[in-house]
């Protein structure tokens, strides 16, 4: 029998459940049973002054019953067990603040099991409203993404990769104006529809691996306040959109395995704060523009398997801060710079698969770290020097005799 105690919580879980948000979507309904169970001074130890808590972890239980073997004996979930030590929960100040799931691996012998989870994403979800993280990766969930989603409007980032979701993304994302990471990967959505241009809150936007297709929308151009930008392993088509040179809080900025066309634009000199660019394996043409030298806080750079012609510009010898450098499987013409003996800090220098002629520059001989140097197969002449030749013996690609 209940305690007047547990019935009174019971009728706050249900009072809260049933309640709308300000964006007109219901919050799901809790399950009397799971409030009971939850009330139990187990999994919240002090039920009656963590009523919202009881409420989460009623939740959390209905979640749980949703998704499919054998994700209901996976996930350790249970009224028994204190719900801060629930996998992939995260309690703060009294209500369940992250949630972070991942396959987990079971050994049988020799024999090494990767186990995840099933099912759709579960729209009770959307009644965690204290939830500022929402992960789910490698999970095996399928379906669409549920509408109820966006009543999480305390949400900082939202990360959804590597399952098999598919379907349009809900509009009532539209309002989660408090987020601040979002990341799609790997799953099958339509389109990334307009309302990602109104999250001006974003900071880092990472959509890699999605059934995309077509220019990137001009409205990702209102994100001012991103800070990473990774639009990769998509169809995307077109050149590089001009409204990405406007970005200027970008530390980070990868557009790797698309189809673009055209030439950089200059104007990603503007980027000054960038420490990572990735433009590799697109349709790229013409040269590589001399205000790249710009980017002054740049450790890696990658502008490999393009279609690039041209000579490497000597302003790529200002960036000092450079521990990567791939210009790789272009068309590169010319003389291999002196300059590029100024990046004291580089460890991986690739430039094989060009047309660069010429000798290796002595002033590589002033790249003390340098691990990794590919230079083959170009039609270099001369030989390799030897503080070149001793320092890659086993990490090195030439058509050339040692000197």
């Amino acid at each position: 029998m209940r305690t007047r105690a547990q019935l009174g919580l019971i009728f706050v879980a249900l009072v809260l459940s049933g309640a709308a948000c300000d964006g007109g979507i219901a919050l799901p309904t809790v399950s009397p049973i799971h409030s009971a169970d939850c009330s139990n001074r187990v999994s919240v130890p002090d039920p009656q002054n963590n009523p919202d808590l009881v409420n989460d972890c009623a939740i959390l239980l209905g979640a749980r019953d949703v998704l499919n073997p054998p994700s209901t004996y996976n996930l350790n979930w249970s009224p028994n067990l204190q719900i801060s030590e629930w996998t992939g929960i995260s309690v703060v100040e009294g209500r369940v603040a992250r949630i972070r799931l991942r396959p987990y691996s079971e050994s049988y012998g020799d024999v090494e099991e990767v186990i995840g989870l099933g099912g759709t994403i579960p729209s009770s979800l959307g009644g965690l409203t204290g939830l500022h993280t929402l992960s789910i990766r490698w999970a095996g969930l399928d379906g669409p993404i549920p509408s109820s989603l966006g009543n999480l409007k305390n949400l900082e980032t939202l990360e959804l990769c590597d399952n098999e979701l598919s379907g349009e993304i809900p509009t009532s994302l539209a309002n989660l104006q408090n987020l601040k990471e979002l990341t799609l990967c790997s799953d099958q959505f339509s389109e990334i529809p307009p309302f990602i241009g109104t999250l001006t809150s974003l900071e880092r936007l990472t959509v890699v691996g999605t059934g995309f297709i077509g220019e990137v929308p001009s409205f990702l151009g209102n994100l001012t306040n991103l800070r990473v930008l990774e639009l990769g392993n998509i169809e995307f088509t077109g050149g590089i959109p001009a409204f990405v040179s406007n970005l200027t809080e970008l530390t980070t900025l990868g557009l790797t395995n698309n189809q673009f066309t055209g030439e950089i634009p200059a104007s990603l000199g503007n980027l000054t704060k960038l420490t990572a660019l990735s433009l590799a394996s697109n349709q790229l043409t013409g040269e590589i523009p001399a205000s790249l030298g710009n980017l002054t806080e740049l450790t890696y750079l990658d502008l490999a398997n393009n279609q690039l012609t041209g000579e490497i510009p000597a302003s790529l010898g200002n960036l000092t801060e450079l521990t990567y450098l791939d210009l790789a499987n272009n068309q590169l013409t010319g003389e291999i710079p002196a300059s590029l003996g100024n990046l004291a800090e580089l460890w991986f220098l690739y430039l094989g698969e060009n047309q660069l002629t010429g000798q290796i520059p002595p002033a590589l001989a002033e790249l003390n770290n340098l691990n990794r140097l590919d230079l083959h197969p170009n039609p270099l002449s001369g030989c390799v020097p030897e503080f070149v030749a001793v320092r890659n013996h086993d990490a090195v690609r030439f058509d050339l005799p040692n000197c």
